[in-house]
């Protein structure tokens, strides 16, 4: 946005504020993450702090950019921002009226991003103990695996059609070729192979 450009440069950082919170949510639905991270950037800290609606359009972009450790403490700021009643500055009002609604909806996000790092953790720690087994018996195990994350994928998606068809095919093969060592440790008899429900 050339104006905003123009703002930055006349150091005029409220005009540039001002703009940027007009123009977010067009960024936004193009997806212009680079564009706002870069404008935001250069904003003073004081004037993003009393600018609710700008602030979380960098929670926004940060959590597109999947740069997730600063987000919570991100919130916090909104949150007191909105509870201490110190002055705001507020332009696009419609969005100001998201915010409550935009704080849960990244505090959830924020959870299954945790939820889902702790079981990554936890799958790490089961096949830590194989990883000298996967790698001599080869491609075979680390395909089962990847077929299987992806199964994963394909069933939060919304495909668990897919999703079964793929796991399905792993077992068909694993009955086919015999099951290495490895994946016979972490996932154990063949019925067990996980299978998400249609």
């Amino acid at each position: 946005v050339p104006a905003v450009r123009h703002a930055l440069a006349a150091g005029d950082a409220e005009r540039a504020a001002d703009l940027m919170e007009l123009a977010l949510p067009a960024r936004r639905r193009d997806r212009q993450d680079a564009v706002m991270l870069q404008y935001l950037d250069a904003l003073p800290k004081e004037v993003l702090q009393s600018r609710p609606v700008l602030a979380m359009g960098l929670v926004g972009v940060l959590m597109a950019r999947s740069e997730f450790d600063a987000i919570e403490d991100r919130l916090r700021g909104i949150e007191r921002a909105l509870d201490a009643g110190d002055p705001i500055s507020v332009v696009d009002h419609d969005e100001f009226a998201r915010l409550p609604g935009e704080l849960e909806l990244y505090r959830a996000a924020l959870a299954l991003v945790h939820r889902e790092r702790d079981e990554l953790d936890q799958s790490m720690e089961v096949l830590a103990p194989h990883l000298d087994s996967a790698l001599r018996e080869g491609h075979v195990a680390i395909t089962t695996l990847g077929e299987i994350e992806l199964a994963r994928v394909e069933c939060a998606q919304g495909r668990c059609n897919d999703a079964i068809d793929r796991l399905l095919r792993v077992r068909r093969d694993r009955a086919a070729r015999g099951t290495p060592r490895f994946l016979a440790a972490v996932l154990g008899p063949q019925e067990q192979l996980p299978l998400p429900a249609r």
